[in-house]
């Protein structure tokens, strides 16, 4: 194999190998976005569950008083 054709493979397999490194990055990128997205998600509906929780007792609390 000539000192070109090496250059050119040795280019080749640069390329490529980069290619799946940003693939990889990418990827894992997305993943924990869409993990914070659910973390976000689950921490709302965790509050509004105790906003409801709250809104029940205070009624609860308020119609035995009566």
């Amino acid at each position: 194999m000539s000192l070109t054709q090496r250059l050119y493979l040795f280019t080749a397999m640069g390329f490529g190998l980069m290619i799946i490194v940003f693939d990889l990055l990418f990827r894992s990128w997305n993943t924990l976005n869409i993990a914070m997205d659910k973390v976000d998600y689950t921490q709302r509906v965790g509050e509004i569950v105790n906003q409801l929780q709250l809104h029940i007792f205070t009624k609860q609390g308020a119609s035995a008083d009566l």
